[in-house]
């Protein structure tokens, strides 16, 4: 292998090696319900789902983010109904078609949401 050949070769590795990952769970499509552990989208993104037209009742998987989640990105036309309870029980919050809550500190829902109900279209 040529001494240029051998470069390119070590420079492509090298950038393959070095390219940031850490944001690419901040990435939520059009279409989507994303809820992560931490606020700012960051940490474990726990919830990814392109829920379906009606509504629909989910469970927090304990491991998966039951009373861990701490912000969202509802980019879809459906409400989400956030619980503190399991089975889609207890107080809830609501958030709105279209929205995004980068800390649901604020609406009094930071790591309490159990389950959750989409309302879609």
């Amino acid at each position: 292998m040529s001494r240029t050949a051998l470069a390119l070769a070590l420079a492509t590795a090298a950038s393959v090696v070095l390219t940031p990952t850490a944001n690419a769970d901040v990435q939520c499509p059009g279409g989507h319900v994303c809820m992560w552990e931490h606020e700012n989208y960051s940490g474990d993104r726990y919830i990814f789902l392109d829920p379906p037209s009606g509504n629909t009742k989910y469970e927090i998987d304990g491991w998966n983010g039951d009373n861990e989640i701490s912000s969202l990105h509802n980019l879809t036309n459906c409400t989400i109904v956030l619980f503190d309870d399991d089975n889609t029980k207890g107080k809830s919050w609501e958030i709105r078609p279209e929205k995004s809550e980068p800390h649901l500190g604020r609406i009094g829902a930071n790591d309490k949401a159990e389950s959750f109900e989409t309302r879609c279209p």
